[in-house]
């Protein structure tokens, strides 16, 4: 979203639309109710499943056959596949 949107000049001049606006400002202001869009995922920290993670991402990647310029570009993006499947942060 562009910051432009934040710093745009307001122009109301309806007195009755004024109260609205300004009671909705003060409604937002009190005890907002911030959820999540989707569950936080914790980061991967247990070394066993990062290192899981690494030789199964790294066995695909010799699988394919990759040549070597582009092989820590593939490791990354399959690492990144295989941790949103497993559903885990890296």
């Amino acid at each position: 979203m562009p910051t432009s949107s934040i710093f745009t000049n307001i122009v109301i001049n309806d007195p009755e639309k004024v109260e609205k606006f300004i009671d909705a400002l003060e409604a937002s202001s009190h005890d907002p109710a911030w959820q999540a869009a989707s569950p936080i995922k914790q980061p991967l920290t247990d070394i066993e499943k990062i290192y899981i993670l690494h030789n199964f991402a790294w066995e695909i990647v010799l699988l394919f056959n990759i040549g070597m310029e582009q092989k820590p570009l593939v490791f990354n993006a399959i690492a990144l596949i295989l941790a949103s499947l497993f559903q885990i942060s890296i």
